[in-house]
């Protein structure tokens, strides 16, 4: 005759119990911490109206995106003119921005003729957690490595043009060397004394001794002028440029720049902010113009908390893929040469973006895995009650 052991029984249901507590528990962990991948489209036509050749010299080199530990390129693909064109990659430049050069291109717009770049981007974005930032656990000025200062405390590039933002900043600290607090400082300062563009004209990008002397700037004028500051005081900052994925946004701009730009843009909006190094917790996203929290009072925005335009930025609440680090460059410049072009080869530019989700989740398969053997285990343990219930009556 066969002895059941119901203890045994019993201490197997004990196990099973829990690792279906596990099981459970699992595929949350998973979909908390899983990345997703994104498809991102850029289409460029340029329509040469005017009387000589536009030249495509810096169509031969571009910047895809920067990698980091929270997005990663999966592939890349060109067209002109919806046929596809090979290229190489150059590596990452001394910002950290992929780079590439395109093979095969034309040497330039004819005139009376037209051209149509079409660039695919696949990506894949992780989701991001705010820090848990404390003015009392900060450190001071003086715990930030060296190397870092030497690198990001540089005024070159668009921070050249920083000289009475460089006075301000000075001024407004005064002594204090608590690099949270000072940042919190800054920040107040410009959320009294910086309007928001009331978005009715195109606004170019100002310099942040521009953006100090106009009193107005928008999200990445806002965040060149604070990175200005903490650099002036030896805090390492940049900026970042960024698409913001809104599913179901659709924005077209017709006319822009006298007639001569129109820009349409699916599923994202542009957006910028501030990457400022704050030991110990690091390389923290400063957002200053959309971020949980916000309030827009006498057209400036300003935090309710302080600590919002970190804990609330944008990047932490909203699917974000960062389209370039600016470091050293100054983009402005390359903007106001850009119209120039505009105007003296006399085109019609024609900008669109989009994006989309390619895959849900990343750790579908892991999940679909997990409630197979969930399934399996309560249909054990299930058995094992029946049986060990039915025993225990027999006995």
């Amino acid at each position: 005759m066969i002895r059941v052991n119901l203890a045994g029984c019993e201490k197997y249901l004990e196990i099973t119990i829990i690792l279906i507590v596990i099981m459970l528990i699992y595929p949350i962990i998973v979909f908390a911490s899983s990345s997703e991948t994104y498809i991102i489209g850029f289409e460029i036509t340029i329509k040469n109206e005017g009387e000589k050749p536009y030249p495509l010299n810096d169509f031969r080199k571009i910047i895809l995106i920067p990698e980091n530990n929270y997005q990663k390129l999966i592939s890349f693909r060109c067209m002109i003119n919806e046929t596809e064109t090979s290229w190489r990659m150059i590596g990452l430049n001394d910002e950290g921005n992929i780079e590439v050069e395109l093979m095969n291109i034309p040497e330039e717009v004819l005139p009376k003729t037209q051209l149509t770049f079409k660039f695919i981007i696949e990506a894949k974005i992780s989701k991001k957690r705010p820090p848990q930032i404390n003015v009392s656990k900060a450190g001071s000025i003086t715990d930030i490595p060296r190397k870092l200062t030497e690198k990001y405390c540089v005024m070159k590039g668009l921070w050249a043009k920083s000289f009475n933002v460089s006075l301000l900043a000075r001024k407004l600290i005064k002594n204090e060397t608590n690099v949270l607090k000072i940042l919190f400082i800054l920040i107040k300062w410009i959320e009294n004394n910086i309007e928001y563009p009331d978005g009715r004209e195109p606004k170019i990008p100002s310099y942040p001794d521009e953006t100090l002397n106009m009193k107005v700037g928008d999200c990445d004028d806002q965040a060149n002028l604070l990175v200005a500051m903490c650099r002036a005081i030896n805090i390492p900052a940049y900026t970042q440029l960024a698409f913001i994925f809104m599913e179901g946004r659709r924005m077209r701009r017709e006319g822009l720049f006298e007639g001569r730009l129109t820009i349409e843009a699916v599923n994202l909006a542009g957006h910028g902010w501030a990457l400022v190094y704050i030991p110990p917790w690091g390389w923290i996203p400063v957002d200053m113009t959309f971020y949980k929290g916000a309030i827009i009072k006498d057209k400036k925005i300003i935090s309710s908390k302080i600590e919002d335009h970190i804990i609330g930025a944008s990047t932490f609440h909203y699917v974000t893929l960062v389209t370039e680090n600016i470091i050293y460059s100054d983009y402005i410049k390359d903007l106001n040469e850009w119209l120039k072009d505009l105007d003296e080869y006399n085109l019609r530019w024609t900008e669109k973006y989009w994006m989309e989700m390619k895959v849900k989740r990343a750790g579908d398969g892991i999940v679909l895995a997990s409630i197979i053997c969930l399934i399996l285990l309560t249909t054990s343990t299930i058995l094992i009650y029946i049986y060990v219930r039915r025993k225990r009556r027999e006995k």
